[in-house]
């Protein structure tokens, strides 16, 4: 899609709005710095009990299909996957085989992944037999499944990443900072990959299938609720720029690549009666998730600890998707040493100020249900 806003595109063919290159350290870490995604699960779990209770199970011999989008490195998938598969358990025969199918971008730590469903405690790979895992690298903005293949999907935290990057933000990295030009700008594009995810997700979900979404959203006036560490995390990367360690051209690219929609934005698709579009919307449900770490710091009380949480936290979630403008040559260590600088001056400004810091984090829930062709 070609945008008006100045500036140039940059194409990311992902989840997360970034190219299969990456700076991020594997081995679980993503999984370790993930607990504010933590809620955002527990929230959503009745719901998705709810889902399980309604997909379709035809008695055949033919297996059950969950699909996991955006599953990252697992952490926030296997307690989802669990409580869904134990239902279905519960509703057809205990030999009734069933197929778990997590997909992610092919830079995903598809190893932190596969590692904790064969070894965490907690796996369904633990606590059922006949189910099988199988891992996708590739984006949910294409085709995943054959036709009507999936009785159940789930997505946590994934769909506000967008496909493609119409340009960036001048002088910050938060959408919700952005002109009114861009943000229009990112608006559309947001409005066309959700349209998309749709489209192929009607086609791959069978007749009573069940789709249960949980993403960013915005309250009425535009916030998202981690702005406050947005800014601090873009005044870290000024001074990066001022002390040389980026370049001014590197930072100007520089854009958390995600979109938080209203409630309208993300209805508007469902109920224009799009042919290509074959979804009831059964439930929507705006949630506020208070950060974990701002009640843990009233019990705990150490500031570095607090501070070091939200600089991790950050790092994990966004960091890909700013360092892929990275342009000067860099040996993957230098990489990973820039990464950490920025969470050490950023954890510094959240200790120095730790309520602009402090997140409420604007999410929906949508469970949808796939009609009749």
């Amino acid at each position: 899609m070609q945008s008006d806003v100045p500036g140039h595109k940059q194409d990311f063919p992902s989840r997360r709005g970034v190219m299969d290159r990456s700076v991020m350290e594997g081995q679980g870490y993503y999984n370790q710095h993930s607990r504010p995604q933590s809620g955002i699960v527990e929230f959503a779990l009745p719901a998705l009990r709810r889902a399980a209770e309604s997909c379709p199970l035809d008695e055949d011999a033919r297996d059950v299909v969950i699909a996991d989008l955006g599953c990252s490195q697992g952490r926030n998938s296997i307690e989802p996957i669990a409580q869904a598969i134990e239902i279905l358990r519960a509703r057809s025969s205990s030999k009734r085989p069933i197929s778990v199918v997590h997909s992610d971008l092919p830079s995903n730590d598809f190893n932190s992944l596969i590692q904790l469903i064969e070894q965490d405690g907690s796996s369904y790979q633990r606590r059922f037999e006949h189910v099988f895992s199988y891992f996708q690298g590739r984006s949910f903005y294409g085709r995943l499944f054959p036709d009507s293949r999936v009785s159940l999907a789930w997505s946590s935290a994934a769909v506000h990443w967008f496909s493609l990057l119409p340009a960036p933000i001048p002088d910050h990295i938060w959408a919700p900072r952005a002109a009114p030009a861009l943000k229009a700008a990112y608006a559309s594009q947001a409005a066309q990959d959700w349209l998309t995810f749709l489209r192929h997700r009607s086609q791959e979900i069978r007749i009573g299938g069940q789709l249960l979404i949980i993403a960013a959203s915005v309250d009425d006036a535009g916030i998202a609720g981690g702005d406050g560490l947005a800014d601090q995390a873009n005044d870290v990367l000024t001074s990066l720029v001022a002390d040389g360690a980026l370049d001014a051209a590197e930072y100007a690219d520089m854009t958390i690549a995600a979109y938080s929609r209203t409630l309208d934005e993300y209805l508007a698709p469902l109920v224009k009666h799009d042919p290509d579009i074959r979804f009831a919307v059964e439930e929507t449900a705006p949630q506020l998730l208070i950060c974990p770490f701002d009640a843990e710091y009233e019990e705990h009380g150490d500031i570095k600890r607090f501070a070091a949480d939200y600089a991790e936290f950050f790092w994990a979630t966004y960091g890909p998707s700013l360092f892929t403008s990275l342009r000067r040559p860099r040996a993957p260590e230098e990489e990973l040493e820039l990464g950490a600088e920025l969470r050490r001056r950023l954890a510094a400004q959240v200790a120095t100020a730790p309520d602009l810091a402090a997140c409420q984090w604007r999410m929906m829930l949508l469970r949808l249900v796939r009609n009749s062709d």
